[in-house]
């Protein structure tokens, strides 16, 4: 039976997850498959090599902590690894870990091109395999569009179960930030949200981005969301 660690590498690494993160708060879209397949993986008797691949801001990272999330609240030890951060450790952070249930590296693409990177992350998914462990991949395109400098990360890479991750229309994004409004008790009239979609960045992270500063916004000066008050925040009024 694999048992929960709490070493000091799991915790460090695992603290991005946030409390704000399950597979509960994803608006599916097209992804059911894909929340289905992650969501199962405590349940999978033999190992799971996953890619997930898809365009910026459509919800890798939030699946990728979602995953690492639910695992360990089943006491299976799993670590999120956060590759934009890897100016902040060295690659000898990979070491050891093929004991853990699964393994998450998000945004690979980030430290392509970096041989010593490139290495430890093809030697861990050796042992990983080899453990017959989980491994959870996420970059920005397919595998056969990475560039990378080992070729055979590359091919590795490729023979893992392969998931793209679809992006939302204009209307599941509507319903997406009706979702996480309700989440948090904040109401969002339908006329706010289709304002926010028609003049701010429709990548989803950044719109939860101006969601968190509405619902700081409104919890300090106790004001509804009204076009006219969010537009006084967006605009700067409101610090």
């Amino acid at each position: 039976m694999v048992r929960a660690l709490n070493t000091p590498i799991q915790l460090a690494l695992n603290i991005g997850l946030g409390d704000d993160v399950s597979f509960a708060n994803f608006y599916l879209g097209d992804n059911a498959n894909i929340v289905h397949a992650l969501s199962s993986l405590d349940s999978n008797a033999s190992s799971q090599l996953i890619y997930l691949w898809g365009n910026f801001g459509i919800g890798r990272s939030h699946l990728a902590k979602a995953t690492c999330k639910h695992l360990n609240g089943l006491n299976l030890p799993s670590l999120y690894v956060s590759l934009k951060e890897h100016q902040s450790f060295t690659p000898a952070i990979l070491e050891n870990l093929e004991k853990m249930f699964l393994v998450c590296l998000d945004d690979l693409d980030v430290v392509l091109g970096k041989r010593e990177w490139e290495e430890a992350i093809m030697y861990l998914f050796n042992r990983i395999a080899d453990a017959k462990r989980n491994l959870l991949i996420t970059a920005n395109v397919a595998p056969v569009a990475l560039n990378c400098f080992l070729s055979d990360l590359k091919s590795r890479l490729a023979s893992c179960l392969i998931l793209q991750l679809q992006g939302l229309s204009d209307e599941q994004k509507f319903s997406a930030l009706e979702l996480r409004s309700k989440e948090r008790g904040l109401i969002m009239p339908s006329e706010v949200a289709r304002f926010l979609l028609r003049h701010y960045e429709r990548n989803m992270d950044q719109l939860f981005a101006i969601l968190d500063r509405l619902e700081l916004a409104t919890l300090r000066t106790k004001r509804p969301l009204t076009i006219p008050f969010v537009k006084s925040v967006l605009e700067g009024e409101f610090s």
